[in-house]
């Protein structure tokens, strides 16, 4: 069972992280923040937000170790149709 005190909305994430709700929506899908769907509502763990804000302080928004979970930024595939 999830705590709900731990968890806060979609929007109180956005209005921490000074970002659109629709993008921690999508950092949500892409594993960048911690949440859990109560009902049809999703709520977004506290300490992922707060964590994510102190990884991303020092870092500015070209930085390819941004964002913790995007291992691969920067890596370039072989192309091995020949």
């Amino acid at each position: 069972m999830v705590d709900i005190a731990e968890y806060i909305s979609t929007e109180d994430a956005a209005e921490m992280l000074g970002y659109h709700v629709e993008h921690v929506r999508r950092m949500i899908r892409e594993g960048d923040l911690t949440s859990a769907k109560v009902g049809r509502s999703w709520l977004v763990l506290r300490r992922s937000v707060e964590d994510y804000l102190i990884f991303n302080r020092p870092l500015n928004k070209y930085d390819p170790k941004r964002c913790p979970s995007n291992d691969n930024v920067g890596t370039v595939r072989e192309n091995t149709s020949r």
